[in-house]
């Protein structure tokens, strides 16, 4: 899922994103996705990593809806994203302590879900994607297994 989040191309994740998962702000992510990866080669880390969490990830998908639904004039419950989070992975000339980045990602993951949907549409085209999971179901049918399986009706 790394791979696929960190080399292809802005188009072909919305794609992914669209058919694995009917995400209605497909396009919007998929150019988030792209932008975190080109800003994060700029950075001073050693090596242009790109996402590397799915934590990370799950913050690119909610940073992108919250600015999406602002366009659109719908104003989240809480404000978002909060500065301290913003600046656990966008520090701009030091890295984090160990302790404080911890601390940091704990309350992060223990804080309330605010665009869940469409994180899991985005986890769920992943997980097809990597699992092959449409070639298996085509698979299942095509050997005839499905019409022994199931009755009819």
């Amino acid at each position: 899922a790394r791979d696929i989040v960190n080399t292809r191309s802005a188009a072909e994740l919305s794609a992914l994103f669209a058919e694995r998962a009917d995400e209605p702000y497909a396009d919007e992510i998929a150019s988030s996705i792209v932008e975190w990866r080109s800003n994060e080669q700029k950075r001073e880390r050693k090596a242009p990593v790109g996402i590397r969490t799915t934590l990370e990830l799950r913050y690119v998908v909610e940073e992108c809806i919250a600015a999406v639904l602002a366009a659109e004039g719908v104003e989240p419950k809480e404000r978002f994203p909060p500065k301290k989070f913003y600046a656990m992975w966008r520090a701009p000339t030091k890295r984090l302590p160990k302790r404080t980045k911890d601390k940091l990602i704990k309350k992060y993951a223990e804080r309330k879900p605010r665009h869940v949907n469409h994180v899991m549409r985005v986890f769920q085209a992943l997980r097809m994607e990597v699992n092959d999971e449409l070639l298996h179901i085509q698979s299942f049918f095509d050997m005839g297994i499905a019409e022994r399986c199931l009755e009819v009706g």
